[in-house]
């Protein structure tokens, strides 16, 4: 509870930081231009009295007048009420802006006004006032994580105490986790490797192993450029021998999904049209290893009526195969759309409504709520828990490591089953994070749709 409340305060804070600066801007057009004015009777709030401290003091008065109006207008503007963004500071871009008052309730409309009066107050502290809190937070953050390092005990000189505490983990995760997933990825009871955060908003590497055959120390350590040492937890994953990340199809064979022959389905993904091709030719994205048989190498696919909301429910073929192509960062199909029956389908997904867009996380994002609706699976809804992944997913004829996936785990687990391979992942405002690809039996692989549109020169239809 304690670490939750001390990342909710470093999310407030930063909000009012940016507030701040905004407010300062507006506050220096009042004190530099407006000062002077009749219109506005605001006073000398430029001319300095270091000899008359009576002078000095209304001038600073009438500073701090200004400070606050301004913080004010700018709340006001913004509609930045400080008691609903504490009650939704995860997520307070959102409450930001005039566009969601529709739907507030009784309470939150009496509680707007001293909302942004208190927002106004305190973004008139100035961003000097935010931004040093926010580097005393984070330092403390930094402390908890210097106080576990192995490494503090080979620190005999307070310089490079001081090395050490000024260097922030964010500044170095990347390289370190590229330097360790070659080296975790080479061994072989090592399956997936991620790279998550803890409740205190600290990174650490999470092995998924099927054994412990090999010793695996606690901390790994990476050496900075000037041979400065860091270390980063290490958090070992035991899976069940027969708990395989295997691709979510249960037959790779040219059926999508056919509701008369349940055993041989894949989930149909979303409706593409090229990027800069005027015409009206669409493309259905899903996976490859759903429409490509290793064997037969099918050049047709079968109509799914679930999440593209097909109304042909026959099972005639909707298309062709137009590309299929797998690597370390994606497993991807297109089926160009037969023209006479494009009227049939459309992107609209059962229970989650037509995607909004999409959404490419970084690094700021946290504890990002995910939904699917799969051929098998229907409607589930978990947690996007690393953005980083990296696995080795069993296909019927190889195994074969991809890189760079998004990794979501369900309430009770993973969120998909066999068969799901190439549905579509939205978050809660049905913006598109990407299509699954394989899953074992907590997590499940879903391929970044930004890097599979931007290789295939495609965009949402």
């Amino acid at each position: 509870m304690q670490t939750d409340m001390a990342e909710k305060i470093i999310q407030l804070v930063t909000i009012l930081f940016l507030l701040s600066m905004i407010c300062e801007r507006v506050a220096d057009f009042f004190k530099h231009y407006l000062c002077g004015s009749e219109f506005f009777k605001i006073g000398d709030t430029i001319t300095k009295t270091p000899g008359n401290d009576i002078k000095e003091q209304a001038r600073a008065y009438r500073i701090l007048k200004i400070n606050v109006w301004c913080g004010i207008i700018t709340a006001s503007i913004l509609k930045a009420d400080l008691i609903k963004i504490l009650n939704n500071v995860q997520d307070a871009g959102s409450t930001l802006g005039w566009a969601n008052i529709t739907s507030y309730n009784l309470r939150d409309v009496l509680f707007l006004i001293p909302g942004i009066v208190l927002t106004g107050c305190f973004i008139s502290f100035g961003s000097k006032f935010w931004h040093d809190l926010l580097d005393i937070l984070y330092q403390i953050k930094n402390a908890k994580r210097i106080l576990t390092d192995p490494n503090l005990s080979q620190i005999d000189n307070i310089k490079s105490l001081e090395k050490v505490i000024n260097t922030y983990q964010s500044d170095f995760i990347k390289g370190a986790y590229l330097q360790a997933k070659s080296e975790f990825m080479l061994r072989d009871n090592i399956r997936a490797v991620s790279l998550k955060m803890n409740e205190s908003g600290l990174y650490y590497f999470e092995l998924k192993a099927r054994d412990l055959n090999t010793q695996i120390d606690p901390f790994y350590n990476y050496l900075l450029q000037d041979g400065t040492p860091q270390s980063i937890p290490v958090k070992v994953v035991l899976t069940p021998g027969e708990d395989r990340i295997i691709a979510h199809s249960i037959d790779l064979s040219s059926i999508i999904f056919e509701s008369l022959s349940p055993s041989k389905v894949g989930t149909l993904g979303f409706i593409v049209k090229p990027e800069s091709d005027p015409g009206d030719q669409r493309y259905i994205l899903t996976c490859a290893h759903n429409v490509v048989h290793p064997v037969t190498n099918a050049k047709f696919v079968k109509p799914g009526t679930r999440n593209v909301g097909s109304s042909d429910a026959s099972l005639n073929p909707i298309g062709k195969i137009f590309l299929a192509e797998r690597d370390h960062e994606m497993d991807v199909a297109l089926i160009e759309i037969d023209p006479t029956k494009a009227d049939g389908i459309f992107n609209s997904i059962p229970e989650l409504s037509e995607p909004a867009g999409i959404r490419t996380l970084t690094d700021q994002d946290k504890n990002v709520k995910a939904f699917l609706y799969g051929a098998e699976s229907n409607y589930q809804e978990g947690t996007v828990t690393s953005l980083t992944g990296d696995a080795k997913i069993e296909y019927s004829t190889d195994v074969f490591q991809m890189i760079n996936l998004l990794t979501i785990e369900g309430k009770a687990g993973a969120m998909s089953k066999l068969g799901d391979s190439g549905c579509v992942v939205v978050d809660e405002k049905n913006m598109i994070l990407g299509i699954v690809v394989a899953g074992d039996s907590k997590v499940t692989y879903v391929i970044p749709i930004e890097k599979v549109l931007k290789k295939l020169k495609m965009q949402l239809a």
